[in-house]
């Protein structure tokens, strides 16, 4: 394993401190101690109320955990690698790339045996915005060309210098997702009552090249997203943290991948139905999926999305059938992209023309229930960048 030392003067004294992954000067970021405003109330309830938080000096990576960084770690531990790499090393040309689809445990690990943590939601945010509280890290009007939004690929780590943070960190808006060290709760006075609040999902943060279900794409600092602590994401990687005085640390990363195994263990142990879980199983019922579309203005155009079927509920893609709004049949194609042990279709593609803001309704057969309802719908985004 190779171990380098690195220096950073803050609060008026030297800090040395022995990191497992290989350091090269201008690879971390001071955040000095001090307040700052966390949250928006011009946004998402969410993201609400804005909050004072006081946080001590820490240290961040200036870029996203690379593969190449990531298959350092991989070769030093024996740890499986990610399900997108060839075996044991990432695809060619994928290096600089950052780490991506790991799951929080995974991107835990990692920050441990770099003698690091992830950052937790308030460091992050901080970092992203300084103590000035910009709505952007390059500021409070937004540009385009500074981040990768909704490009649809990743690029390498810290190829758009224009976008760095008040701390100088790079690709807080764009790129991967980013992981957080904390479960998605509501803020301290927050009005907002949500499902997703409490210890299921861990908040990611940042926006990023793909959209996620559910989250709007902005890429501005104070956007909350979220995932299963177990699931990882094609487009969701992390950057790590480390402390400036360790006795001011705000948690013990080992303790805190526990404390997730834990309840993780006791939650699943006798899952229930989130509400668009239940949502969804009446679609299914009903036979009848009515799809919204969202997106930028426009003409119609292409739309291709995947959609997820119980086993035994959809034999045959070409059962699949699509009314516009206007009543009229619509064309699609349909096609299995994973089957049940059945051979039913597990997951479909379907390909339909559609514009933001119509309805589409998709049919397949004759309802399991004879009085099954017309569920809500299910929101697809259609973006001229894919």
């Amino acid at each position: 394993m190779r171990t380098r030392s690195y220096g950073c003067w803050a609060c008026g004294f030297l800090v040395l401190q022995w990191c497992a992954s290989p350091l090269i000067a201008g690879d971390i970021c001071l955040v000095p101690a001090g307040p700052f405003m966390m949250g928006s109330g011009s946004g998402d309830p969410e993201e609400a109320p804005p909050h004072r938080r006081d946080l001590p000096a820490f240290l961040i990576d200036r870029c996203e955990v690379t593969n190449e960084a990531y298959a350092e770690y991989l070769a030093a531990t024996g740890a499986p690698a990610p399900p997108t790499w060839n075996g044991r090393v990432p695809p060619p040309g994928a290096e600089r790339l950052p780490a991506t689809a790991v799951t929080w445990f995974e991107a835990m690990e990692y920050a441990c045996w770099a003698g690091a943590r992830l950052p937790t939601e308030a460091e992050w945010e901080k970092a992203a915005r300084g103590a000035g509280g910009r709505r952007f890290p390059w500021g409070d009007a937004d540009d385009a060309s500074l981040r990768a939004i909704d490009t649809g690929r990743l690029e390498a780590a810290g190829s758009r210098p224009g976008n760095a943070s008040p701390c100088g960190a790079l690709d807080l808006s764009g790129n991967a997702w980013e992981w957080t060290a904390d479960w998605y709760a509501a803020y301290p006075g927050a009005a907002a009552r949500s499902i997703h609040f409490g210890s299921k999902y861990k908040v990611v943060r940042g926006g990023g090249a793909e959209y996620l279900y559910g989250i709007p794409n902005r890429g501005d600092a104070v956007q909350r997203a979220r995932l299963p602590a177990y699931g990882g994401h094609d487009f969701v990687g992390f950057r790590c943290v480390r402390d400036v005085d360790p006795a001011g640390a705000p948690y013990d990363p080992r303790r805190r991948i526990a404390e997730a195994r834990a309840l993780l263990a006791a939650n699943l142990a006798e899952p229930s139905p989130l509400s668009y879980e239940d949502e969804y199983a009446r679609m299914l019922a009903a036979r009848v999926i009515p799809l919204a579309v969202s997106g930028e203005p426009g003409p119609a155009g292409p739309l291709s999305a995947g959609i997820p079927f119980a086993r035994g509920v959809l034999a045959d893609p070409s059962a699949i059938a699509c009314v516009g709004p206007d009543g009229l049949p619509r064309p699609i194609a349909g096609a299995a992209l994973v089957r049940w042990d059945d051979g039913s279709v597990r997951w479909l593609r379907i390909d339909i023309r559609a514009a933001a803001g119509e309805t589409c309704t998709l049919t397949f057969g004759a309802p399991a229930a004879p009085d099954a309802r017309v569920p809500p719908m299910l929101a697809v985004v259609r973006s001229p960048h894919l």
